[in-house]
């Protein structure tokens, strides 16, 4: 019997129960440290949660959407998950983020890791200023937005997508760098890096214009200046072998919002409606 660690977005409801009682039926759960897998039922945030509790142990995970659109989701149907478990499968790797953080006091200190992304953003009215270097060059000296995303690949459908960054698919050896709200005389707004760049982003006079950095939606106190670049770490994500997530991808490159949520087999759209 296959060994797995569940864990269920608490605001889904009661729409997954069904899926519950056929894993209770096919599987035994197990803590994450002695799971062959982790299933995770709910949103993308739902599995961006689960990874950073668990990534540790290096077993795949499977999300399963509960949500909206689940870019890194598998379908919430029976035919998909009886796939996944008979091991009708699909894997894709990717590396997760670190950055090494400061104070405005001091030198680089803590590290820290990120599933999707590290952004700064600014915390009062004034635009914040941020001096960018990629690789050891200063590419932006200021940067007047407010703030700023390193993305990785499993990143790029999230914030950055809001921000106007550039979409690109889940198995791509990049990074993405992406000015949020950049000061209209700014000459770049999102960047397509190696994914061996390390780019480093210092906030400028932080009195008068204070930010914080935050990896994946949660805060990283009193940083103020970030080296960011691709971890050692790896996260796996598994998807049934029915389930095309390129599409999902490839379709918000098109700007096809009404049609890849959900959407499996590809549409045609309309971009003029």
């Amino acid at each position: 019997m296959k060994k797995i660690h569940l864990d269920v977005d608490p605001y889904i409801g009661s729409k997954a129960e069904p899926f519950v009682a056929l894993l209770r039926q096919e599987c035994s759960f197990v803590p994450a440290s002695k799971a062959d897998e982790v299933f995770v039922l709910g949103g993308d945030g739902a599995l961006n949660d689960s990874i950073r509790r668990h990534y540790q142990f290096g077993i795949p995970f499977f999300g399963f959407n509960f949500g909206h659109v689940g870019f890194r989701l598998n379908s919430s149907v029976e035919a998909v998950l009886r796939e996944v478990l008979e091991g009708e499968v699909q894997y894709i790797q990717g590396r997760m983020l670190q950055a090494r953080v400061s104070d405005s006091k001091g030198s680089f200190g803590r590290d820290v890791l990120a599933f999707q992304d590290f952004y700064f953003e600014r915390t009062r009215i004034p635009t914040a200023n941020f001096r960018v270097m990629i690789d050891g060059v200063v590419r932006s000296d200021p940067m007047m937005s407010d703030g700023i995303i390193v993305a990785a690949p499993a990143g790029s459908t999230a914030y950055n997508a809001s921000a106007g960054g550039k979409i690109i698919p889940l198995d791509s050896k990049l990074l993405i760098v992406t000015g949020i709200c950049p000061a209209i005389f700014s000459e770049w707004r999102s960047l397509l890096l190696s994914e061996d760049s390390v780019v480093e982003i210092e906030a400028l006079n932080v009195k008068r214009r204070p930010v914080r950095l935050l990896a994946d939606g949660i805060l990283v106190p009193k940083a103020t200046r970030a080296l960011i670049s691709c971890a050692t770490e790896t996260v796996t994500l598994g998807f049934a072998l029915s389930e095309n997530f390129r599409e999902k991808v490839l379709n918000a490159q098109f700007n096809c919002q009404h049609a890849y949520i959900g959407n499996k087999k590809g549409v045609t759209c309309d971009n003029k409606s």
